[in-house]
């Protein structure tokens, strides 16, 4: 297989997309802290989804901690998996166009 321009030019626009400008990206952190203290069952630290406004998951909640270096190791984690995901299915989707039918 070889790299193409308009390969990557796809791969790029994948990627792009793939951050959900417009927000924080695929995926939203939060720290549900209380003012006062009081522990949040589950853990104060969430990690939301929003990669797909039309899906029924939109906005659930995907992880939960009490442990911020945890939280944030784990968002940058996701967030990198879903844009990989985005510029590996644009590849495979060329790589498949690319072959013959076996059929």
């Amino acid at each position: 297989m070889t790299t193409t321009p308009e390969l990557r030019e796809e791969v790029a626009r994948a990627i792009e997309q793939a951050k959900c400008h417009g927000r924080e990206g695929p995926f939203g952190g939060y720290d549900y802290g209380h003012p006062d203290d009081r522990p949040v069952e589950g853990g104060r630290y969430v990690i939301r989804d929003f990669r797909d406004p039309e899906s029924d998951n939109w906005g659930r909640w995907l992880h939960q901690t009490d442990d911020r270096e945890l939280h944030e190791a784990k968002f940058a984690e996701m967030t990198a998996h879903h844009i990989a995901d985005a510029a590996i299915a644009v590849v495979l989707a060329w790589v498949n166009a690319q072959t013959p039918d076996q059929a």
